[in-house]
């Protein structure tokens, strides 16, 4: 028994279809692929607080701070704190504000880890009763729960390729759930979880 001609001719046009769809849609993706980045990672690498005296009601707070930046892409650096506007870093304890600073641009390679380090102060903080009970009941127990934002300015450029040198501003803002077990100058870290949300 003899095949249909005509359907044999549909089956063959039909896979020269397919198979064009199936190439288009793979260098579509291999393209989305070259030309996209993913955020920096972020974690806490090391957080230090001049010893407080919870005793007092009255403090003058100093956080060293150690961020580790991870740029997993391959064809992107980043640029933080371009343009006139500096990254700003904050510390919370609930809904105190414990301290504050800036840290100075630098650039980051592809596929690159950076230590960041900062300074935050406080020239006076008045905390209320009930503030400072919480706090040196989470250090009696080991378990200090501080928020650690950040925001910045971030120059994405590409390289390679013919469209090397292509550059993207935007916004980034971090914020680190950071469990530290006292407020002493040899604080350990806990338990941490970054965020980071992308901004055009």
């Amino acid at each position: 028994m003899s095949s249909n001609p005509t359907m044999r001719s549909i089956l063959v046009i039909s896979c020269f279809f397919c198979l064009c769809f199936s190439l288009t849609t793979l260098i579509y993706f291999c393209h989305l692929y070259e030309y996209s980045w993913t955020p920096p990672i972020y974690a806490i690498h090391r957080l230090s607080v001049d010893e407080l005296n919870l005793s007092s009601p009255t403090l003058w707070p100093k956080f060293e701070l150690q961020i580790a930046v991870k740029n997993q892409n391959k064809l992107f650096s980043f640029s933080y704190g371009t343009g006139s506007k500096r990254g700003s870093t904050t510390v919370r304890y609930s809904s105190v504000s414990l301290a504050y600073g800036f840290h100075t641009p630098f650039y980051q390679e592809p596929d690159n880890v950076a230590v960041v380090q900062t300074e935050l102060l406080r020239q006076i903080l008045l905390l209320s009763d009930s503030a400072r009970k919480s706090l040196m009941s989470d250090e009696k127990h080991g378990a200090i729960a501080l928020q650690v934002g950040m925001a910045s300015t971030l120059g994405v450029t590409r390289h390679g390729g013919g469209s090397g040198g292509e550059f993207q501003m935007v916004s980034v803002g971090v914020r680190c759930e950071v469990v530290v077990d006292r407020l002493k100058p040899d604080s350990k870290i806990v338990s941490q979880s970054c965020k980071v949300s992308i901004h055009e």
